[in-house]
Order: structure tokens, then C-alpha cells, then sequence
């Protein structure tokens, strides 16, 4: 082997040997943009989550002039949709009464929509539905647009020593181009649903 050829072999393993690094250092490059990506992601998501929270119990103590309280515990405590099927979004949130019903009447609408079934007395131990209705594009809500749905019941999400149990929680459904909100109950299940003018309640039997 000559002098040269030594030379050639060497530059050659050397270049090899760089664009190797080059690429090792690369993919540290590339896994490390990754990582701040999801970092940020993650930051970005728990911000929002914080943002609407907070948003939603602001809204609520603002429309009900602080009689109402939002239960974050409940799982979930909230559900956004189309509830009155008028084409724009609403928010149903899970609450706790902080005043007598003939205070909170003074601030929101007052339906029970449990009466058929459970007669017409309200149990003011049990957490309630506060309904705030959509107006217009986004978020654009007005006081008169809210009602309270409260009433005995056996729906298992509004008893407060069950806040936080699994398989207590309310979900939405669709059916024949209307939404309604299922609630698991102590027999079977309960549905809520507008009917145009109000919210109505019936429930399943096993």
C-alpha cells in the first residue's frame, strides 16, 4: 500500500465517520425539537384546560350572582353541546346550591323537570343541572338565556357523596337529530332532552 492510498483509505473512513456523527447529531436534533414540541404541547393543553375552567365557574357565579357554585369534582362537571337544538353551542354544568331556591330564583329560571316522576318537591342537598344556553357565534351567553333544573331525583351524579365515582357521569347522545344528556340513576338510567319549549325527564327500567 502506498503513502497515498493510506491517505485515501483514511479520508474516506474519516468522511464516513463524520457524516455518521453528522447524523447521530441530527436525530438528537430532530428527538429533542420532538420533545419540546410535546413539552409545549403539553403546557399549551393544561393551560387551556385551566382557562376554560376557570372561564366556566366564573360564568356561572356571574350569571347566578354567586348562588350557584360548580362542582369540579363531578366526572364530568360539565358537557358543551347543542341542548335546545337551536344550532348553537351550549354548557351544562354540574352545581351546588350556596342559597335558598327563592334567591336563586331572583337571578336564573327555575324548571323540575323531575316533577312527573318524583313529585314537585326540591331536595337542597342534591346537585343540580345549570344550563346556560348559546347566543350567537361563540361563547355569548346572557343571564335570562340560563335555567336551573333541580328537583328530587335518583340520579347518581348529583348526590354529593358519590362525587367522583366512576360510572357516574352524564354523556351525550343523538338521536333523530336532537341531543340529550344521559344520566346513569339508581335503577337504570334517566334522559333529558328540550322539547321545544322546555327541558323534559324520563327514565328506563331495567
Amino acid at each position: 500500500m502506498t503513502i497515498k492510498t493510506f491517505w485515501e483509505l483514511s479520508f474516506v473512513k474519516l468522511s464516513g465517520a463524520v457524516l455518521r456523527l453528522l447524523a447521530v447529531l441530527r436525530l438528537l436534533a430532530v428527538l429533542s425539537a420532538l420533545k419540546f414540541s410535546v413539552l409545549l404541547l403539553l403546557v399549551l393543553s393544561f393551560s387551556a384546560y385551566a382557562q376554560t375552567k376557570k372561564s366556566v365557574e366564573d360564568l356561572v357565579k356571574s350569571l347566578s350572582r354567586g348562588t350557584l357554585q360548580v362542582e369540579t369534582k363531578a366526572t364530568p362537571y360539565k358537557l358543551v353541546g347543542d341542548f335546545n337544538n337551536d344550532k348553537v353551542e351550549d354548557v351544562a354544568v354540574i352545581v351546588s346550591l350556596l342559597s335558598p331556591i327563592e334567591e336563586i330564583a331572583k337571578f336564573v329560571k327555575i324548571e323540575n323537570p323531575y316533577a312527573r316522576f318524583w313529585g314537585k318537591e326540591i331536595n337542597p342537598d342534591l346537585l343540580a343541572l345549570f344550563i346556560i344556553h348559546g347566543k350567537g357565534k361563540g361563547w355569548q351567553f346572557e343571564q335570562k338565556s340560563s335555567v336551573l333544573l333541580v328537583g328530587r331525583n335518583s340520579v347518581l351524579i348529583f348526590q354529593k357523596k358519590r362525587l367522583g365515582e366512576a360510572g357516574d357521569g352524564m354523556k351525550i347522545e343523538k338521536k333523530k337529530g336532537k341531543t340529550r344528556i344521559i344520566f346513569p340513576t339508581e335503577a337504570s338510567e334517566g334522559i333529558l332532552e328540550w322539547n321545544g319549549k322546555k327541558y323534559t325527564w324520563k327514565e328506563t327500567r331495567p
